[in-house]
């Protein structure tokens, strides 16, 4: 189903939404992701923006599964 997408949304050249709970079909479909909990986008950006540089831990936490690395500061 989801190559069907794909080949609609090449085919027509139209903005679509598509709403799920699965990362893995939102990742791969998605040229744009909107983040939400609650109601409320907490990021929207490109899937590699998500995944590289999630802009809250929320959404860190959400993308990378519950996996969150604290960044040590060094101070000079």
């Amino acid at each position: 189903m989801l190559e069907e997408f794909k080949n609609f949304h090449k085919r027509l050249k139209c903005t679509m939404i598509y709403v799920t709970h699965d990362q893995k079909e939102a990742m791969t479909l998605s040229d744009k992701i909107a983040v939400m909990d609650k109601r409320i986008i907490l990021q929207y950006a490109s899937p590699i923006k998500i995944n590289n540089k999630p802009n809250s831990k929320k959404v860190a936490t959400f993308v990378g599964n519950g996996i969150v690395l604290e960044k040590e500061m060094s101070y000079m």
